[in-house]
């Protein structure tokens, strides 16, 4: 399939202007499902969105829902990276200091932050998020490429996983590994169960 882009994104103009909207979104299915690998191999994760978004305005009520985590999670992340660009502004704003003390913050209305050595924020959302995405196979296949390129890209979670080793499991059978012990035995970490 020479060229996704080319074939998508005058597809994407049409859908998003309601132009000819039952021929389009036939034509984009067949793309994006026909090979959904080579879709991910040749978009940059920009399109990715922009296909995500494409089945948030014109999916099934289960492919806009599985669509809309992608967006979300990439929406997250350049919100969380503007900040860091706006606020810290300093030359590497995703490094992890060295000297830090692991803890979780205070933050707004009873939330607190994830703790860098042991949190399970990202774990359990991405254990609750494979489920969901599994019914549309081509949506989990973007979701994949998109985390895939999350992980070697410098993004806000990547930073976290540097220090935390574990961000991007979708379980956290991690924590049942030796090196978490002080951890068990401090009692921050269940004792019965990772």
């Amino acid at each position: 399939m020479p060229n996704v882009l080319a074939k998508l994104k005058p597809i994407i103009v049409f859908l998003r202007r309601k132009e000819n909207v039952d021929a389009s979104w036939a034509a984009f299915r067949e793309i994006v499902e026909g090979d959904t690998d080579q879709v991910c191999k040749e978009l940059t994760t920009r399109w990715l969105v922009s296909v995500a978004d494409t089945y948030i305005d014109m999916g099934t009520e289960i492919e806009r829902r599985n669509a809309m985590f992608i967006t979300m999670l990439c929406n997250l992340e350049k919100v969380s990276q503007t900040f860091l660009h706006w606020r810290v502004n300093y030359e590497n704003p995703f490094d992890v200091p060295a000297e830090y003390e692991p803890r979780k913050i205070r933050l707004w209305d009873g939330m607190t932050s994830m703790h860098l050595d042991i949190g399970d924020v990202t774990n359990n959302l991405f254990r609750r998020l494979h489920p969901l995405l599994e019914p549309t196979p081509h949506l989990f296949r973007i979701f994949q490429e998109v985390v895939a390129r999350m992980k070697t890209h410098p993004t806000t979670m990547a930073a976290l996983d540097r220090r935390h080793h574990h961000v991007f499991e979708p379980e956290l059978s991690w924590r049942a590994g030796p090196e978490y012990d002080r951890w068990r035995a401090s009692g921050e970490l269940p004792l019965d169960r990772p």
